[in-house]
């Protein structure tokens, strides 16, 4: 053992022994108790001093308590107990110290300080352990404890996007980061919200995922958190730079379909205006890159009603569907998940939407009717095109299954 422990810890034992008698002393002018009553008053007063003084010091500095601390935290229990039959008015150094401690106390209870290591209210320094020891679980847990009592927490959706990420989520981890840089109101805050470095290093990150992926070209997820994080321009930017059509532009297309869908699968719809400028080609471009199945209509589709489109895309607690037929009105609706919090790491594989996705257009009663289903057959909604626009039918809520991370879309052309 150390030198300096070994005398912390004889200092300490001195203290402690001082403080009771001092205590016990104190405790001898209470009253006509006996002397158990006064020796059992005397330890109270002691402990409570000392548990009370102990704790003004770990939230007033932030550091990790150690065996040289004692020393100062004895000197503080002992501060302060009256002399022998004297009632004395209180010293100004008694308010020169308590009102700052006072204060510090304030500011801590409110908001916890980053640096703060030993505050069990910094959620950040045990995130990072169990991203260290890969206990995922227990960390998504860990988070919704501190969601559950600061809805408006920003930083901890930080935590879940890097989650997802390290999981191979990017879609997941796009979304999680657009919570996470949203502007902060009146709401109230455990720890501060994200630094725009922070932001930026998993910027940096969620796009070398996306480029070194097996399929990069299907992955949005790079787009949508530029758009969630209001810089629209770059992602714009990193879309035309994706689109290439090849040969010249031959397709006499209205472009509203089109662009709507993009707009919808980015998460927001007002983009819908700068990408309608766009070419039509270049729209389905970036639509077959997502994995669009592009094809004629069938035999007896009104042409009027031609472009359509049908996008469907998974969030973590619904499915959003998308549909537009020509000028019409676009449509879209939510489908609900059951059991919508499922643990990142206990999320099934994503296999795709082999064998699943938008049925073929089908006529039935006056319309033309297309299903989305999920792998393994369940219908998730049904939706009919109409002279009036799109309808849905028999939306149903879907149980969280393997339910694909890239969306669902269908392209009918003349």
């Amino acid at each position: 053992m150390p030198a300096v422990t070994i005398a912390a810890l004889v200092i300490l034992l001195w203290i402690i022994a001082r403080v009771v008698a001092k205590a016990m002393v104190h405790g001898s002018f209470l009253g006509r108790a006996g002397p158990d009553a006064r020796r059992e008053a005397a330890l109270g007063t002691m402990i409570v001093r000392t548990l009370t003084l102990g704790t003004v010091f770990c939230l007033c500095f932030p550091v990790r308590p150690t065996v040289a601390h004692a020393f100062l935290l004895g000197l503080a229990a002992a501060w302060g107990l009256p002399e022998k039959g004297v009632d004395t008015a209180p010293s100004p150094w008694r308010y020169a110290l308590g009102i700052p401690c006072a204060v510090l106390i304030g500011l801590n209870i409110l908001r916890v300080d980053p640096a703060n290591a030993s505050d069990p209210r910094n959620y950040e320094v045990a995130a990072k352990t169990d991203f260290k020891e890969r206990r995922l679980d227990d960390l998504a847990r860990r988070l919704d404890i501190i969601e559950e009592f600061a809805p408006g927490e920003r930083r901890t959706h930080l935590l879940r996007a890097q989650l997802e990420l390290s999981l191979g989520h990017a879609d997941l981890a796009a979304r999680e980061y657009g919570h996470a840089v949203r502007p902060v109101g009146c709401e109230y805050q455990v720890l501060p919200p994200p630094t725009k470095a922070e932001g930026r290093d998993l910027l940096v990150r969620l796009r070398d995922f996306c480029s070194s992926a097996s399929q990069p070209e299907r992955l949005l997820a790079y787009e949508r958190a530029l758009i969630e994080g209001g810089d629209t321009r770059h992602a714009l930017d990193s879309l035309r730079h994706r689109a290439h059509p090849r040969g010249k532009p031959s397709l006499d297309l209205p472009t509203e379909p089109f662009a709507g869908a993009i707009a919808f699968l980015l998460g927001d719809q007002a983009l819908g205006t700068l990408l309608g400028r766009w070419s039509a080609e270049e729209l389905l471009a970036l639509l077959k890159q997502w994995g669009a199945h592009i094809e004629r209509a069938p035999e007896g589709f009104p042409p009027a009603w031609l472009p359509v489109v049908l996008a469907a895309q998974v969030t973590p607690v619904d499915i959003g569907v998308w549909y537009q037929a020509g000028a019409g009105r676009p449509s879209q609706h939510r489908v609900p998940i059951q059991q919508a919090r499922v643990h990142p790491a206990k999320h099934p594989k994503d296999t795709g939407w082999a064998g699943a996705g938008w049925t073929p257009l089908v006529e039935r009663g006056g319309g033309w009717a297309a299903q989305l289903r999920l792998p393994g057959g369940e219908k998730a909604c049904e939706v009919c095109l109409t002279e009036m626009g799109g309808v849905p039918s028999g939306t149903l809520g879907v149980a969280r299954g393997s339910v694909p991370a890239f969306p669902a879309l269908r392209v009918y052309i003349p």
